[in-house]
């Protein structure tokens, strides 16, 4: 073996083995265990194997070194569990990781857990969502570069936590959901899983820490290097988002995967014909969507600000870029919906045309439109279900208290939970937080002249006795 390592695009040194680095490996409790050491590293690293699949290494060294203990060959559907009781570095970079290679075609691959410094990076493909955790892949092609069959040239495919993981706790590496990801998005792996793979500890440039994990065997998923499905999030068909699927009853903001932004009622509108479209985050009616079971599988979506209605694809159409809106309902088949989960969230399938709710061009715009379109691999097509209720407690919302229409353009209307006994003050804050406009509230039901405000997102506060209310608006 002329190389093992895990080799990052901002990394500046090379982890190869050649003649006059150190390379030593083994079995250990029926684990396979590396050390590799650079040519010309000063200082020391001292690793050693602990009981089972646990191993520790401390170092302070000039120089680049990976070690870990793992399996003598890797495969495409391997459940990893680990628990990193300890990982601390000052200076240099590194990673924790798992690792390893395919060939036909070579492949350098690595699930980044944690690191030191400067968050792993390359060229970005794609984000996926496994383990309980999120992640961005990235691909980098290394051209005539040391690898396991000597001088090639290769893609290395790897992918990253967005925060690190914790430390002291038992987690999994779903590793079928990681090869799904790859390969659906280009990223494609080798068919032979014959080379080791290892939970890796690496560092390099001038660097001191320590690190001591135990990693076992937790299974296998149903995932192949060619596919499929898999628990835990997959691009092919995954378990829920950490948000949760609807259930029968409950109120939910739809969160668009790619944008972050919310499904909304075009100005809060109540009429048959009013527009989905996507917006921020506002926490009002116009934004929150109940869920109702009406079986086989399917699902009515109804905006609270007029329950009455549904989403609805205009016309029944079965075409790529028919229009979402609301409607009355009356149960038909462009009104039912079927909550499928993919990749950690969820796709929205009509039934009577089988398309997905998409956003138009994925787009990450405010106002950016709803539309259906043959369903694909995209983000703008997947959704996460986080309950509403929650949003309002956050926020410190009450029954009664309503801020419309929102969007505003010229009058803004702040109904209060009762009549007040002494004056309501109120106050609205631009998202510098500037005060722009105070007042005082006389009545339960008022109205406010806001068509000298500049367009943007604003924050209203009502004090009403020993009572306080937030909500945000957007002025058009």
């Amino acid at each position: 073996m002329k190389k093992i390592t895990l080799l990052f695009v901002c990394v500046a040194f090379l982890a190869t083995f050649n003649a006059m680095s150190t390379y030593e490996s083994g079995t250990n409790n029926g684990y396979f265990w590396s050390l590799w050491k650079s040519d010309g590293m000063t200082g020391y690293v001292t690793y050693t194997n602990g009981d089972g699949g646990n191993y520790s290494v401390s170092w302070d060294c000039n120089g680049n070194f990976t070690c870990g203990k793992g399996w003598s060959s890797g495969s495409s559907t391997r459940i990893v569990g680990y628990n990193c009781g300890s990982y601390s570095q000052s200076g240099g970079g590194g990673s924790f990781a798992y690792y390893g290679w395919t060939r036909n075609p070579l492949i350098e691959y690595y699930v980044n857990e944690m690191w030191p410094a400067g968050r792993p990076t390359g060229t970005y493909v794609c984000s996926m969502s496994s383990d309980g955790g999120n992640y961005d892949c990235y691909k980098s092609q290394r051209i005539n570069a040391p690898s396991i069959d000597g001088t090639q040239t290769f893609w290395q495919h790897f992918s990253t936590r967005t925060s690190k993981n914790s430390t002291g706790a038992n987690h999994t590496i779903t590793f079928g959901n990681h090869v799904s990801t790859w390969n659906s998005h280009g990223m494609t792996m080798g068919s032979d899983w014959s080379p080791a793979a290892i939970l890796l500890t690496e560092a390099w440039g001038d660097s001191n820490g320590y690190s001591n994990a135990t990693v076992w065997s937790a299974g296998s998923s149903s995932s192949s290097s060619s596919g499929g499905s898999s628990s835990g999030g997959s691009s092919s068909g995954g378990s829920s988002s950490s948000s949760g699927g609807p259930s029968n009853g409950g109120t939910y903001r739809i969160t668009p995967r790619h944008s972050g932004k919310a499904l909304d009622v075009a100005w809060c509108e109540t009429g048959d014909g009013a527009n989905v479209q996507q917006w921020s985050w506002l926490n009002n009616n116009c934004q929150k969507w109940r869920t109702s079971d009406v079986g086989s599988g399917y699902w009515r979506l109804s905006p609270m600000n007029a329950t009455s209605k549904a989403m609805d694809v205009d016309g029944w159409s079965t075409s790529n870029g028919g229009n979402i809106q609301i409607w009355a309902y009356h149960g038909g088949a462009c009104q039912k919906f079927q909550i499928s989960s993919y990749d950690g969230y969820y796709r929205i399938i009509n039934q009577n045309s089988g398309k997905c709710v998409d956003i138009a061009n994925v787009s990450t715009a405010d106002g950016a439109n709803v539309q259906q379109w043959s369903c694909g691999s995209g983000q703008n097509q997947q959704f996460s279900f986080t309950s509403a209720k929650s949003d309002e407690v956050e926020a410190g919302i009450a029954a009664g208290f309503n801020v419309y229409p929102n969007p505003a353009l010229e009058s803004l209307n702040i109904s209060l939970p009762s009549q007040p006994e002494n004056n309501a003050s109120v106050e609205i804050f631009n998202t510098a937080g500037i005060m722009v406009w105070n007042a005082n509230l006389m009545s339960q039901n008022n109205q406010i002249d806001v068509k000298d405000l500049p367009s943007g997102l604003y924050l209203v506060k009502v004090g009403l006795g020993n009572e306080s209310y937030n909500s945000k608006f957007v002025k058009k």
